[in-house]
Formats: C-alpha cells, structure tokens, sequence
C-alpha cells in the first residue's frame, strides 16, 4: 500500500516539475518573441532618424526638410509652446533635443504612427514628432494647420515630460488629448465652438487602447476631448489643469478631478453636449 502511495506521489510531483517546466519555457518563448517585436518596433523610429539629415537650431532637431521659412516657423513656435506650457505646469527639464520630422507624404507618414489615420505624430520613446509638409507656406490656412499639429503634439511631449519628472502616471488620454488640442486652438486664440453631434462617457476613453477603439467608432472625440478641457477651464481657470495633475498623484485621477471640479467624470459628457 505504501508502495502504491509513492508511486502516485512520485507520478504527481513528476507531473507538477513537467508542467513547471513547459510553462517556464512558454513564459521564456513569449517573453523573447515581446523583447523580438519591442526592438523590431523601435528600430523603426530609429531608422528613420539615422536616415535623415537633419539641421539642428536651439535644441531642436528638424529632419528632412530644407525650408528655412518651415525652419523658423517650427523653432519659434516651440519656443512660444514653451513658454506657454512653462505658465500652465512648470517648467521640464529639457536634456535632449526634440527631433522633429517632416514627411511629404501622408501615407509614409503614417507607418511610424501608434493610431490608425492619423496626421501627426508624437513618439515618447525618442521624442519624436511626425508632421507633413504644408502643401505651401503662401496660405495662411495651410500654415495654421501645420502650427495646430505641431502645437498639438509638442504638447505630449511637454506633458510626458512632466509626468515622468513628478512621477504621474493616472492621467488618463482623453485629458491629454484635451489639453493637447486646448494648446494647439484654443490657446492660439482661434475660436472652437461646434456643436457636436455625439459625445461619449470620458470613462470609455481613459486608455491608449480605449481612444484607438473608440476612435474607430465615432469621430469627434478630438472635439469632445477639446471642449472638456475647455470646461474645466471655463468653469475654474487655467491652473486647475495643473492642480488636477498634481493631486491625482496621490489622489488618483477620479477623485483630484472631482476635487478640483467639483464634478464627476462621468457628468462631464453632459455639459458638454
């Protein structure tokens, strides 16, 4: 009986070391295949920088493009974001040159992007903006859109930046993508003020993977994400931004943002509409 005992003992804890052993293995397997497709992935923004020559004014590295006008245009207006963003959250620690890259074509421009159908561009892992070429400088409108995405997306990086400084990670993307378009229109004095057709709960939209699924369903969420932050501002003022980023370090986003509002997350939709 003994015996009987110990064989199935013993053909239990082979059972259990076999299957300790194929799960090891699987985890290795997947954790090579992550680290394999992580640095395909990356490589590609990294080519594309090694590719490209670039010019170099004030810190700021501007790829592929030759335009001296486009030049001047991009320098000045990150020094103006600068200062504006500076007057809203702090300033950041600046240690690198920002790396931005004009495209001439659309379609290239967005094989680098994380979003489907985009047209522009801001990668955290080498800050790197991604802009097209305006179709002329001679239009004040093509102008303007360019300085909206270049606007727009260095807002991203001024952000991360702080966030990552303060060490702030429950910002959820429909605020940055918000203030990101706060900054690119309504901070450049031009005035947003459409009705919208459909507005969806902001808690729907707090992810990375949230916005891009929500995106492929309805398409004002740039506009409603815009007109919260515009809420919020109106309704307080332009530091409870800020205020609502610091506190949810400790707070978390929900709940600094019910502090500083007075309102619910899941209200906010409704005033808006």
């Amino acid at each position: 009986m003994d015996n009987n005992n110990n064989n199935i003992i013993s053909a239990i804890v082979k059972r259990a070391a076999i299957s300790f052993v194929v799960s090891l293995v699987i985890l290795l397997i997947l954790v090579s295949a992550y680290q394999f497709l992580a640095k395909n992935f990356e490589s590609t923004s990294e080519t594309l920088l090694k590719t490209k020559e670039y010019t170099l004014i004030n810190g700021v590295k501007i790829f592929n493009s030759e335009n001296e006008e486009l030049n001047s245009i991009i320098t000045k207006e990150i020094a103006t974001l600068n200062k504006d963003l500076s007057n809203i959250l702090g300033t950041i620690k600046l240690e690198a040159e920002i790396n931005i890259v004009i495209f001439e074509d659309l379609d290239e421009l967005q094989k680098y992007g994380e979003l489907e159908n985009i047209g522009a561009f801001y990668d955290n892992n080498f800050d790197l903006i991604g802009l097209l070429s305006p179709a002329t400088l001679d239009r004040e409108a093509d102008v303007w859109f360019f300085r909206k995405d270049l606007r727009h997306e260095y807002t991203h990086y001024f952000l991360a930046k702080y966030l990552h400084e303060n060490n702030i990670s429950d910002v959820p993307t429909w605020f940055n993508e918000g203030l990101a378009e706060y900054i690119g229109i309504t901070m450049d004095d031009v005035i947003a003020d459409d009705p919208k057709n459909e507005v969806i709960a902001f808690d729907l939209l707090k992810t990375r993977e949230d916005w891009a699924h929500q995106r492929r369903k309805h398409d004002e969420l740039y506009a409603q994400a815009h007109y919260g932050i515009k809420y919020i501002v109106n309704n307080n003022d332009l530091t409870t931004i800020k205020k609502i980023i610091d506190d949810s370090y400790e707070l978390g986003f929900s709940k600094s943002f019910k502090k500083h509002t007075n309102i619910e997350i899941n209200q906010l939709h409704k005033l808006i509409s």
